[in-house]
């Protein structure tokens, strides 16, 4: 699966689910200095480029541009063009197949060429199953759309993903700000993300690729998690084949837990 950590996906995490860059084995973020070693030629760079991955929030069109001017040769038209889209369009960028690939290749070489950049990557967490006494949900995903098997209650909860989609597919699942109703989520997700991202509560991810919630074909996985009554949001942030990611192509569902 595809599922981008590093800096510019930290643009999207951060607001998206309330990820902030790559954690260590006790869930600390990572230090600028443990990414780079003195004396790498792409130094510059890949100190600059950890630190926005490290920040506290997606990075401003400035600091993107920034990358620009000192980004190496082998990646410069990539971080070219997506410093472009991500000035012009903020947040809605990620939308941008072109933009996401560009993102794709960067990222790759900060792995190769950003010594330590490697060592980001957490380990993918066990493989989960049903709790005994848990609520059991079941959540059916396609393409692109996620369908719940019916109401969803309050407590220990079971939610089993099973995949009957051609592509991979996992869940992150999001808590809106106290207050909100369905009807404004809904429609801050048809207005676009970054009205959807300004409803959703910091800090309240549950899910995603670290902790084991991939289901490949014909596959299932299992998340285990206390819910507290509220409103929420499912998504799916895998890769298509052309480098949207299946929240923009509209797998994302409102869920009121009761």
């Amino acid at each position: 699966m595809n599922v981008r950590r590093g800096m510019w996906a930290a643009a999207a995490a951060v607001t998206l689910l309330g990820l902030v860059g790559c954690g260590d084995d006790d869930g600390e973020t990572t230090g600028a200095s443990d990414t780079t070693v003195a004396g790498d030629e792409h130094q510059e760079y890949c100190d600059a480029s950890a630190a926005l991955d490290e920040a506290d929030g997606p990075p401003t069109a400035d600091q993107v541009n920034d990358l620009v001017e000192i980004a190496p040769d082998d990646i410069l038209d990539d971080v070219e063009l997506a410093a472009e889209r991500y000035s012009e369009l903020g947040m809605d960028a990620f939308a941008d197949g072109e933009f996401n690939q560009a993102i794709e290749r960067v990222e790759e070489w900060e792995a190769e060429n950003c010594e330590g950049r490697e060592e980001d990557e957490e380990e993918e967490a066990e493989p989960q199953e049903p709790e005994e006494g848990a609520a059991r949900v079941e959540l059916t995903a396609t393409e692109y759309a996620f369908e719940l098997s019916g109401p969803v209650a309050s407590g220990r909860t079971a939610l089993v993903l099973t995949n009957d989609g051609e592509e991979d597919h996992h869940i992150d699942i999001v808590r809106f700000k106290e207050g909100t109703t369905k009807e404004e989520a809904e429609a801050a997700a048809e207005e676009g993300p970054s009205a959807l991202f300004g409803l959703i509560e910091e800090d309240t991810d549950f899910g995603g690729p670290t902790t084991s919630t991939d289901a490949g074909p014909g596959e299932q996985a299992v998340l285990n998690l206390d819910l507290e009554p509220g409103l929420y949001g499912i998504a799916c942030f895998v890769s298509a084949a052309d480098g949207q990611p299946h929240f923009f192509k509209g797998m994302f569902t409102i869920v009121e837990v009761s």
